[in-house]
């Protein structure tokens, strides 16, 4: 059960920073548009 939640946890972990990499690459890209 703990193995579980851990793994679980981790994929949101990379889910949560892949997510922040997207924010930031869509802000450079806006920012370099206008």
């Amino acid at each position: 059960y703990f193995f579980l939640l851990s793994s679980i946890n981790s994929k949101i972990n990379e889910i949560l920073s892949f997510q922040e990499i997207r924010f930031y690459f869509d802000f450079m890209t806006t920012k370099n548009n206008s």
